[in-house]
C-alpha cells in the first residue's frame, strides 16, 4: 500500500525580509535548541556556521515563503495506529517531496539572482557529511540551508504567513499531514511559484 496519496496543498507568501527578520527570527533561542541536536556541528547545512546568517540575507528585500501539506491517505494514518510507525512514514515522506522540491529551489535561485533559496535540511551525500571529517562540502553549490537554521520560527511561519498549524506524529500515529516550508530571498517582488 502507497503510505501517503500525492494530495499535497500548496500555499505561498511574499513579506519583506526585514520585517521576516524582524517579527519571526530569534537566532539565539533557535541556535540553543540546534545545539541539543545530534547533528549539531557535524552537517554543513547546520550551525553553528563560520559566518553570520542574517548578513548573509540583509541585502535581499523580499522572502518568498512557500508551504506545503503532505496530506496522509486515511488507510495510512489508521494502519499507522497498528504499526506505530507513523514518525517514520511521515519523515519519508517529507524526505520524498523535498528531494523533489530541491531543484525547482535551485531554478528559482539561478531565475531570481542574486537569490537565497531555503530548503529543509540536506540529503545530497549518500554518505556522512563531509563536514563530520573535516572537509569542504561535497555540493556546496547545491546544499540548501533550512529557514529554522537562520534562525527563523517556522511554527510561527507556517501559523501567521501561511495559514498551517504544524501537526506531529504522536505515539507512532500519523497525523492528518505534514508540513514543509521553504523558502527564497531574492531582490524580485513577484515570483512564479
Amino acid at each position: 500500500m502507497d503510505t501517503y496519496n500525492n494530495l499535497i496543498k500548496r500555499c505561498f507568501t511574499t513579506i519583506s525580509v526585514e520585517e521576516y527578520v524582524r517579527e519571526y527570527n530569534n537566532a539565539e533561542l533557535f541556535l540553543s535548541l540546534c545545539e541539543q541536536c545530534l547533528q549539531f556541528g557535524k552537517r554543513w547545512c547546520c550551525p553553528p556556521f563560520s559566518f553570520n546568517p542574517l548578513n548573509k540575507i540583509s541585502d535581499f528585500k523580499y522572502a518568498h515563503i512557500f508551504g506545503a501539506q503532505i496530506f496522509f491517505h486515511p488507510d495510512a494514518i489508521e494502519q499507522s495506529r497498528i504499526e506505530r510507525n507513523g514518525e517514520i512514514i511521515s519523515r519519508k515522506a517529507v524526505e520524498d517531496f523535498c528531494a523533489a522540491e530541491h531543484s525547482k529551489l535551485l531554478e528559482m535561485r539561478e531565475k531570481h539572482a542574486p537569490a537565497i533559496a531555503f530548503g529543509v535540511g540536506c540529503s545530497l551525500c549518500s554518505q556522512p557529511c563531509a563536514r563530520e571529517i573535516g572537509k569542504a562540502c561535497r555540493h556546496s553549490s547545491e546544499m540548501l540551508h533550512s529557514l529554522e537554521s537562520f534562525g527563523f520560527d517556522i511554527s510561527a511561519t507556517a501559523s501567521k504567513l501561511l495559514g498551517i498549524e504544524l501537526l506531529w506524529a504522536a505515539d507512532g500515529i500519523l497525523p492528518k499531514y505534514s508540513t514543509v516550508v521553504t523558502a527564497l530571498f531574492s531582490n524580485d517582488k513577484i515570483i512564479e511559484h
